[in-house]
């Protein structure tokens, strides 16, 4: 594969120290060289790991790096595709841009460095030591992209009831909150194309879902359920991104959950194992940090929902949904709720906390949108 080079090095050049810690051993320090152009400071990652003593694999297909620190199993992926990162299953914003170069791999803005050496229990970047001033070149400015489609997803459907409880089905309850947000959307970034997979009481498989998403050339894919505890004082909101590996026990219970529809009409043996090699080699890895960065948003604006209706913020997790596995394009899953527990139900059947809920979506997805405006960070087909 060919690598995309930039005129972007050398510009002035700055120094800043580091201080590697190792767990049993002396603390040691040194100098980071830099660059900077128009007060934008990068650091090579091969200098960063030689420095800090991480390992680094590229996934040049997949537009993005894993770092590793293996002291302390601690991991992060980057791509110079976004203007966020996660680090340890943890979604963090930077700014600059990560750039590219054919000796150097990846080149990091110093804040990104600095918050990966922190995060991964490398060390400690600090500011500058010295500081000369070479000529300056001026940086590529990245493309302006935006969020043309969205494709929102009312899970189950026809036969497919979902989760039940008290006379409850979570197929409608997901279908009239699908409905809802489609004319919040409407009404709030029109020039936004906005598409359900099901718009009344029918079946549709996993695999059409994602396709219809797929034809449709989303930019966005949103998958909406309700879920279900054998513990009714489990309760809360938690908006999902995948992973061939679970958050924990109670995520991988519901990915298998909302996968049971397609894994009991797969003509396939193995099903887990069938799914996780599907993962292996999908194309939705080179969106991971597009849809944590949505995620994120979407518990954030959840969160203030908390004072006025008691609305427990379950956080962003990871787990190995069929669904989000075959969309092209950032993916999460979200469950508003457990239909097992009583105080989760009330808020779910009232109008009041159903527009709030409604509301703060479109809220979430219009902070996407002008993020992507801002940084050009959204990958493009």
């Amino acid at each position: 594969m060919i690598l995309q080079t930039s005129n972007v090095f050398p510009a002035s050049i700055t120094q800043w120290k580091y201080t590697k810690i190792v767990e049993g051993t002396k603390n040691t320090s040194g100098i980071l060289t830099t660059i900077e152009k128009n007060k934008n400071v990068a650091v090579s990652l091969k200098q960063f790991c030689y420095a800090l003593g991480c390992q680094v694999l590229y996934q040049w297909s997949q537009y993005r790096a894993v770092i590793q620190n293996p002291l302390e199993h601690a991991g992060a992926i980057i791509s110079r595709l976004t203007h966020v990162a996660l680090v340890n299953g943890l979604v963090v914003d930077f700014e600059g841009t990560i750039q590219v170069d054919m000796k150097e791999g990846y080149w990091l803005p110093i804040d990104l460095a600095t918050k990966l050496a922190t995060g991964l229990k490398l060390g400690i970047i600090e500011a500058r030591a010295e500081h000369t001033t070479p000529q300056i070149v001026q940086p590529p400015q990245p493309p302006k992209q935006t969020l043309n489609t969205i494709v929102i997803d009312p899970g189950h459907g026809g036969n497919d009831l979902g989760t039940t409880s008290h006379g409850l089905y979570e197929k409608d309850i997901a279908l009239v909150y699908a409905l809802k947000l489609r004319e919040i959307l409407k009404h709030e970034i029109p020039d936004v194309d906005v598409f359900l997979t099901r718009e009344d009481d029918r079946f549709f498989s996993l695999p059409d879902r994602a396709k219809l998403a797929n034809m449709k050339q989303a930019d966005l894919f949103v998958s909406i359920h309700v879920n279900h505890s054998p513990n009714p004082q489990t309760q809360g909101v938690e908006t999902y991104i995948l992973s061939p590996e679970a958050t924990d026990d109670d995520a991988k219970k519901t990915a298998l959950l909302e996968n049971d529809t397609w894994l009991k009409t797969s003509q396939i043996p193995g099903t887990t194992d069938m799914v996780k090699k599907i993962l292996a080699d999908m194309e939705q890895t080179k969106y991971i940090q597009e849809s944590a960065l949505f995620a994120a948003y979407v518990q954030q604006e959840l969160s203030t929902l908390n004072q006025p209706y008691g609305l427990k913020n379950r956080g962003v997790k990871q787990a190995l949904f069929f669904v989000l596995s075959q969309a092209a394009m950032p993916s999460v899953l979200i469950e508003m709720g457990f239909l097992s527990s009583s105080g989760d139900r009330g808020r779910l059947m009232n109008i009041l906390f159903r527009n709030e809920f409604i509301n703060g979506l479109s809220k979430a997805f219009r902070r996407y949108r002008d993020k992507g405006i801002q940084s050009g960070s959204f990958y493009r087909k």
